[in-house]
């Protein structure tokens, strides 16, 4: 990996902070993720020689575009743009398809979100919610600690306080008002997912939808990464390129729950010229972005399965 050894960062590069470029060599020098070293680095070669990559061509600009902030409906998760022409996207153990905010899946189907941040909570099961913050402030009362009567009403020291006290494990007195706060949330957020597509199969709209959750872009893009042991390298379609192979069927909610609310999604789909359906399935976690009565909450769009089995994503 001589690139990584260089003393100064390569005049390539564009967008990374000399700040950061010097992080990841005091990183590569103490020895500390080489795993991910090597992983990215064979990533980057093997695009450098795939025909639908660079095809050996030199990249002579490299632009990082992780802090890049996307603006309308279309957000192509790409990290970097080699030649003002390729988008790739590095993703590197995770499954997860979006980390956006509930009023913008689930009532705006992830169209752009212009309306001021409020906990999804608030939204969707406003006396569930305030149910069980009274059990945790009669619980945390008998441990002495003072609470307000109303959500509303919480300080950023009484949020901090809870997440201490009620951090990782939640007590268990506290398990049986939870589980059933988190049944409600997932069941009414079902039903408003459900209302705002509309029920017709097949519909328009659920089929755009769908583009937007697995991340179809008006352009093809690249993902490299790994998971496990195996580097993961696709090609990503266009929603022009997946209508040309499969049939979009239907995609179908259901309330579930776990450890947060939770809601299961699931696309049924055929391969142009079979007339066997095949399907995709994964989930939504409705959580607390920064642990529990703090920050509003996030919808984590996931999947069950991994990368290489999305109808769309193409191995490179």
């Amino acid at each position: 990996m001589p690139a990584l050894l260089a003393n100064s960062k390569p005049s390539v590069l564009e967008y990374v902070e000399d700040t950061d470029w010097n992080r990841i060599q005091e990183a590569f020098t103490e020895n500390k993720h080489l795993e991910l070293f090597e992983t990215a680095f064979e990533n980057g070669k093997y695009f450098l020689q795939a025909r639908e990559g660079l095809g050996g061509r030199y990249p002579y600009r490299i632009e990082w575009k992780g802090n890049h902030r996307a603006r309308g409906d279309e957000s192509i998760p790409a990290d970097i743009r080699i030649n003002w022409v390729f988008l790739v996207s590095c993703k590197y153990e995770s499954r997860i398809l979006h980390n956006v905010s509930p009023v913008r899946l689930f009532n705006n189907l992830l169209r752009a979100d212009t309306t001021r941040a409020k906990s999804w909570y608030s939204i969707i099961a406003p006396e569930e919610y305030q149910s069980f913050y009274a059990s945790v402030r009669h619980y945390l009362s008998g441990r002495g600690i003072r609470l307000p009567a109303c959500i509303s009403e919480l300080s950023t020291n009484d949020r901090k306080t809870i997440k201490k006290e009620t951090a990782r494990n939640l007590p268990c007195e506290l398990q049986e008002d939870y589980n059933h706060f988190c049944r409600v949330v997932s069941c009414k957020t079902a039903r408003c997912w459900q209302q705002s597509l509309g029920r017709s199969q097949g519909s328009q709209e659920k089929k755009l939808l769908f583009y937007r959750l697995i991340r179809l872009c008006s352009c093809p893009y690249f993902i490299l990464g790994s998971h496990g042991q195996r580097p993961i390298r696709l090609r990503v379609d266009s929603p022009w390129d997946w209508t040309r192979h499969f049939l979009f069927e239907d995609f179908e909610i259901e309330p579930s729950c776990a450890r947060q609310p939770k809601v299961d999604w699931h696309l049924t789909y055929k391969e142009c010229g079979s007339d066997l359906a095949r399907d995709i399935s994964g989930y939504v976690e409705i959580r607390w972005s920064h642990g529990r009565f703090n920050g509003n909450p996030e919808a984590k769009v996931c999947l069950y399965k991994d990368l290489e089995n999305v109808p769309g994503y193409n191995l490179l």
